[in-house]
C-alpha cells in the first residue's frame, strides 16, 4: 500500500503545483487601467494595454498642461503577476513661472513596476528628468466596460 501511496501524493502535489504555478500565469493585463498616482493628482492617466503571448505593449497618457499626449510604453514585462513598462518623453522646462515647448535636449524617462491583483495594480513608478529623479507609488483599476 506505502508503494502505491507515495507515487500517487508526489503525482498530486505535482500537479497541483502546476495548476497553482498555470493559474499564476493566467495574469491578463489586456484592458483599460485608470492609473492614480500617490499622492493623488486631479488628472488621472489612462493605461491601454495588451498582452500577446509574452509580449506587452500599450499606451499611457500624460497630461503636461496644455495637452493630453499618448505615449507608447516599451520593454513592457509580465512575470507572473508582476508587471513592469517604461516610457520616455521630451520634458517641458518652467522658466520664469511660464510653461516652455516640449525641448528635445530634455528626455524624462519613467519606469513603472508593480503587480496586479485581480482589477488592481500597485507598484512605483521611478520618474528620471532634466532636474532629478524621484521615486512615487502608483495604483491602477481595470476600467469596468
Amino acid at each position: 500500500m506505502k508503494k502505491i501511496f507515495i507515487p500517487v501524493l508526489a503525482g498530486f502535489l505535482a500537479v497541483t503545483g502546476l495548476t497553482i504555478r498555470a493559474a499564476e500565469a493566467g495574469v491578463n493585463p489586456t484592458g483599460t487601467w485608470r492609473v492614480a498616482q500617490v499622492p493623488k493628482s486631479t488628472y488621472e492617466p489612462i493605461l491601454k494595454l495588451k498582452l500577446d503571448g509574452d509580449k506587452l505593449t500599450g499606451t499611457i497618457t500624460r497630461n503636461t498642461g496644455t495637452k493630453i499626449e499618448v505615449l507608447p510604453i516599451e520593454e513592457g514585462k509580465l512575470k507572473g503577476s508582476e508587471i513592469s513598462f517604461t516610457t520616455h518623453f521630451f520634458s517641458q522646462v518652467i522658466k520664469n513661472g511660464v510653461i516652455q515647448p516640449a525641448d528635445t535636449n530634455h528626455m524624462s524617462h519613467w519606469k513603472f513596476q508593480g503587480t496586479i491583483s485581480g482589477d488592481d495594480i500597485k507598484g512605483n513608478v521611478e520618474k528620471e528628468s532634466p532636474v532629478g529623479s524621484r521615486i512615487q507609488d502608483w495604483e491602477a483599476k481595470r476600467a469596468k466596460a
